[in-house]
């Protein structure tokens, strides 16, 4: 392997558990597809410009098609920010 990997610690877990959650609980102030009731937005702060980040992004989005093409009656969908160690900027944009 050209480099170690590492796994990753308590911290950046309720690190990203706090950022979906913060997303999650302002659905008010985003609009898109969730503007009927069988549809739920999904947000997460993740940094897009990190291998690990972007590999982060691919399996979110493959689960959520995966989702959406089995769920007749519910539909997800995504909204992704980018993180560059100021949480409150990226939690706050959009």
């Amino acid at each position: 392997m050209p480099f170690p990997l590492n796994p990753p610690t308590p911290c950046f877990f309720y690190f990203s558990l706090t950022s979906i959650l913060l997303i999650v609980s302002h659905l008010g102030y985003i609009t898109g597809t969730a503007g009927d009731d069988n549809s739920t937005i999904i947000g997460a702060i993740i940094d897009s410009n990190s291998r690990k980040g972007k590999e982060e992004i691919t399996a979110i989005k493959i689960a959520v098609d995966k989702f959406n093409n089995n769920s007749k009656n519910h539909k997800l969908s995504l909204v992704f920010r980018n993180f560059t160690g100021e949480l409150c900027r990226a939690a706050l944009t959009g």
